[in-house]
């Protein structure tokens, strides 16, 4: 979900931690493990 906000909606961190009600720290988080995940699936 974090991804989808971030780099199709284009929301900041901080919108998607207020849309998610978790901290912004947690949506870093949540960002990088997506990003590489994604990554990984790709190859």
């Amino acid at each position: 979900m974090v991804v989808a906000l971030f780099s199709i909606d284009g929301l900041t961190h901080g919108e998607i931690a207020r849309i998610l009600a978790i901290p912004e720290g947690t949506v870093w988080s949540r960002l990088h493990k997506g990003r590489k995940a994604l990554a990984a699936a790709l190859k």
